[in-house]
């Protein structure tokens, strides 16, 4: 083979390994079908952003402007939408591609909906999406980090006609006097829907939704993080009527790794309410997974369920806590503030008089200022 020949096939073979992706335009965007997500997915490694180049508008959550996106499209089958791009360092667990983007946009691809970036290098992207038109087409774009050389890589895709427990419409059903497993969920590719709740020291921005139906009319739930349990910093959580925006109880960390508590009384045996779960500023330093676990009674933050003591006792150091502790009833007359994180016990007077006593400061506990 002479040079000329040699010199041939490198440009040939340099052509079809640099080739763009066949989707590298909005106009050349490949057509998805909107159905159940379950039958809505790729083969691993479908498609790629190597070789591709940006056109149109990057999407505004992303992080730098992107520069090798590729298109999708679909016509809308019912209002709702949810989309994967699932990488994982690996052809065998989705593809290569790294620091993810994904966008959604309305039919002339200028007008964005939703849009999400990664977590981490592998991490790929999902979309949720409640308020499609149906029949009209809408487009997804697909890009990484810089669009640079480096990042890009091979991706499988997913596209399904619900949302998922980033949505209210999509919250997860809670079976009562239950726990999941740990780290079962998370605020990683969260986004904000809905209202904050009135307690949460920043707006969040990557609430989580969950829904039970009441056997009671009491209610206690519980979200667990650190260690195996988690890796959720800084959390929030909110207890809502079916509405999702009627509140009726919110609590939020003190510290780090804090586990959230609310309960709640005067719930409708029957009815359904929903509790949305989120960290502070929804920032992704903050994101993570949780467990989460409900029950049918409340606990001594509230009145009826006041912890029973035993006549002539005393309680172990630091047995009890005020952390996370809610109002209920009215406070003393004889307290300098309205308090505002009240525990109750309860107690069979044996005699005619009675002395209870508080203990704190070292070993026996962290309250400070107490009233009782």
């Amino acid at each position: 083979m002479n040079r000329f020949s040699l010199s041939l096939l490198f440009v040939i073979l340099s052509y079809v390994a640099w080739a763009q992706p066949a989707n590298n335009n909005f106009a050349s965007a490949v057509s998805l079908t909107h159905g159940p997500l379950a039958s809505g997915c790729s083969a691993n490694a479908a498609y790629t952003t190597v070789a591709a180049t940006g056109d149109m508008t990057a999407g505004n959550c992303w992080n730098t402007s992107g520069g090798s996106n590729v298109w999708f499209k679909f016509t809308a089958t019912t209002t709702k939408m949810h989309f994967d791009v699932i990488a994982g360092g690996s052809v065998g667990t989705g593809g290569t591609l790294q620091h993810a983007y994904a966008a959604l946009w309305d039919n002339t691809g200028t007008i964005q909906l939703v849009c999400n970036t990664y977590a981490t290098q592998y991490s790929g992207v999902s979309l949720n999406y409640a308020n499609l038109t149906i029949g009209q087409d809408y487009y997804i774009s697909v890009d990484n980090h810089n669009g640079s050389t480096g990042y890009r890589g091979t991706f499988k895709i997913c596209l399904g006609d619900d949302v998922d427990y980033d949505y209210y419409e999509g919250a997860t059903t809670l079976a009562m006097n239950s726990t999941s497993a740990n780290a079962a969920y998370t605020t990683v590719m969260a986004t904000r829907d809905k209202n904050n709740a009135n307690c949460w020291n920043t707006n969040g921005g990557s609430n989580r939704w969950f829904k039970f139906v009441a056997t009671t009319t009491t209610i206690t739930a519980n979200v667990y993080t650190g260690g195996a349990e988690g890796s959720l910093q800084h959390g929030y959580m909110a207890l809502w009527e079916a509405d999702g925006t009627t509140q009726l109880g919110c609590v939020q960390y003190v510290n780090q790794y804090d586990d959230l508590e609310i309960s709640a009384v005067g719930l409708t045996p029957g009815n359904t309410y929903y509790i949305s779960v989120d960290n502070h500023n929804g920032t992704s330093g903050y994101r993570g997974s949780f467990k989460i676990g409900i029950n049918d009674a409340v606990t001594y933050d509230y009145y009826e369920g006041a912890v029973a003591l035993v006549m002539n006792s005393t309680s172990a150091n630091a047995a009890y806590t005020t952390v996370m502790a809610t109002r209920d009833k009215n406070h003393a007359n004889c307290w300098n503030t309205n308090g505002g994180s009240n525990r109750w016990f309860k107690f069979v007077a044996t005699t005619t008089t009675i002395t209870a006593n508080v203990y704190t400061g070292g070993a026996e506990g962290s309250l400070q200022h107490g009233y009782m």
